[in-house]
């Protein structure tokens, strides 16, 4: 006898835990669940209401799982439930489970609005976004401890802040489905070292990543992603490779601070504020086609020892390259003397590095604050070719497939490429002392140049590429 109430105990014990529940109407849960304080796990099915979603979230302490595939959330009329007397149908109300001990959830099958912070701070270990789902609201799992994986099965847009703190998040399967990411979407995301991006990803809000233990980064295969956020990559100590792929607006501090950084690769012409201070590269910092660099860039890159200006450089920002300690060699292309904020070297032994500049710049520089403090050093262009104008001269050279032009006279009014056969194959009314000219699509390597500056002057140069 005493063995048949054991087990009977035990039989009720584990019925009280897990319980199916069925709801002909909504409001009626409280009703259906006896010693809900004990149940661990519940699946309902049928019609509910903000009165049922509140109750489970402050009468169950208990409840870890929570399955409300089969649930009709309908609308909601009558006494304040969390401070409404009304709450519309299909949607599940902001921080209902917030700090609850659910730790696995299946949402309804029938796409419901999401309210934000829904699940912060809770239990949850792991959630599957249904498809129909096109949103993961603002701070849906801020600070969920536990959370360790997520998936999304369909296109869903990260709203601010959805994963912020997860720090045992490591694994975003199907993450090739987001089609944007939200300010600090999964800042202090610590064990996620891997973040696949896809085709969909339009924008990256202001510090998603910050402090997340990404390894490396590729955007490339987001072709139309509009804009990186600031400092969206800042402050990743794993971080070791980073391709912001062609997007051309990046914003201030993107990739700020993070102290394993080797390479990095950019698409924009203008390199923001604090972009690359602080970190360890050495090489692939400058892209061709930079103009300009902006306040605190490259602060405290003190691994870097020889770096190229190239030939788009117009401008360096206040201490854009300040505590670069480590400096030996600096290579300038440029036909021009970039023009520069304050005390852009702060902390550089100057002297000790070498200037590399054009042979027919060194005077500029050596005449150009805070440029003139380098160790000048002239270099010679095997493929430069100058063309005397009325005691001036028009220079010109290859930089790659690119035709520089620099006048040291007038400024060039009308410029004429021809080919070897006397086509011509680029006409140019500049008005300027410096030429860029693309000719990549031209297959001729033999080009006659002509140009004729604002002065009525004339030069005809022959130049292989």
């Amino acid at each position: 006898m005493r063995k048949f109430l054991f087990i009977l105990f035990i039989m009720v014990a584990v019925a009280a835990q897990a319980l199916v529940v069925r709801t002909e109407a909504a409001g009626q849960l409280e009703a259906l669940v006896a010693d809900a304080g004990d149940v661990v796990e519940l699946s309902v099915t049928g019609p509910v209401d903000v009165s049922d979603l509140v109750f489970m979230a402050e009468e169950m302490p208990s409840l870890r799982t929570l399955d409300l595939t089969g649930a009709d959330i309908v609308s909601y009329t009558g006494p304040r439930v969390g401070g409404l007397t009304a709450w519309p149908a299909s949607y599940m109300p902001a921080g209902v489970f917030a700090g609850s001990a659910i730790a696995e959830v299946k949402l309804p099958a029938a796409a419901v609005k999401l309210g934000d912070a829904v699940f912060a701070s809770s239990a949850i270990e792991s959630f599957v976004l249904p498809a129909g789902y096109m949103v993961i609201p603002a701070g849906m799992f801020s600070d969920c401890k536990s959370l360790r994986t997520v998936e999304f099965v369909a296109p869903v847009c990260i709203d601010d802040h959805a994963f912020a703190g997860c720090t045992a998040l490591a694994e975003v399967k199907g993450s090739q489905n987001i089609t944007s990411i939200g300010d600090r979407s999964f800042a202090g995301c610590t064990a996620l070292a891997e973040f696949a991006v896809g085709t969909r990803l339009s924008a990256t809000g202001d510090e998603a990543f910050r402090g997340a233990g990404l390894k490396s980064i590729d955007l490339t295969p987001a072709a139309g992603l509009a804009s990186v956020g600031e400092w969206a990559f800042a402050s990743m100590p794993a971080l070791v490779t980073a391709n912001l792929g062609s997007c051309a607006e990046i914003g201030s501090g993107v990739l700020f601070g993070c102290t394993a950084l080797e390479s990095a690769i950019y698409n924009t012409a203008a390199v923001p504020d604090y972009a690359f201070a602080g970190n360890a590269v050495q090489d692939g910092v400058l892209a061709a086609g930079t103009e300009s660099l902006g306040r605190y860039a490259m602060s405290g890159m003190s691994g870097v020892k020889d770096i190229a200006l190239p030939e788009s450089l117009e401008s360096l920002g206040d201490h854009a390259m300040e505590h670069m300690t480590g400096l030996k060699n600096i290579k300038v292309t440029v036909n021009r003397v970039p023009s520069l904020g304050e005390d852009v070297w702060h902390g550089v032994n100057q002297p000790a590095v070498n200037l590399n500049v054009l042979a027919y710049m060194v005077e500029d520089y050596k005449n150009a604050g805070q440029w003139q403090n380098f160790n000048i050093i002239s270099e010679s262009r095997s493929n430069e070719t100058v063309a005397d104008v009325a005691g001036s001269a028009v220079r010109a050279r290859f930089d790659g497939d690119m035709l520089l032009l620099r006048s040291q006279g007038a400024d060039m009014a009308l410029v004429n490429v021809y080919d070897p056969a006397g086509n011509n194959i680029v006409l140019l009314r500049p008005d300027a002392d410096i030429v860029s000219i693309d000719c990549s699509s031209h297959a001729t390597h033999l080009y006659i140049i002509m140009v004729r500056l604002a002065d009525g002057t004339e030069a005809a140069i022959k130049l292989a590429r």
